[in-house]
């Protein structure tokens, strides 16, 4: 995405499509936080992927958490939906400060309402708990 404020105060942006293999280059004009135009958008879903981008861009979140009582220490989580994206530094922050505990099963929640934004992180495997004899693992 490639961004430039006109002296007019409009803020024009470049996009490339990624709903299909198409590709569109796109071109938004907004004016006052909101768009004046959209050009170049093939199909409707890729008009509507373009709007959100623009106007609330969101993104997937995967990562790892620490994982206790099991056979490895990290137990990777994603959420349930995408995220608004510029609450992905306050996100990671709060899943850098969890741990779970095993037995976890995959789609179990792990944290509810990350970064107050009412979307919960689920498991994306599941990690058995391990036998606590023999170990030196928290």
């Amino acid at each position: 995405m490639t961004d430039g404020t006109r002296g007019d105060g409009r803020q024009h942006r470049r996009l490339t499509c990624t709903v299909c293999p198409k590709g569109c280059a796109v071109d938004v004009v907004l004016h006052n936080g909101a768009i004046e135009s959209l050009e170049g958008a093939a199909c409707r879903r890729g008009r509507e992927s373009c709007i959100q981008e623009v106007l609330d861009p969101r993104r997937m979140l995967s990562t790892t958490v620490r994982l206790r009582h099991a056979d490895r220490p990290l137990l990777p989580v994603r959420t349930c939906v995408p995220i608004p994206r510029d609450r992905i530094p306050q996100a990671m922050g709060q899943l850098r400060e969890i741990a779970v505990e095993a037995p976890v099963r995959m789609g179990d929640v792990v944290f509810r309402d990350l970064a107050g934004t009412g979307i919960d992180v689920v498991a994306a495997e599941s990690a058995p708990r391990q036998d606590d004899e023999g170990s030196d693992r928290p």
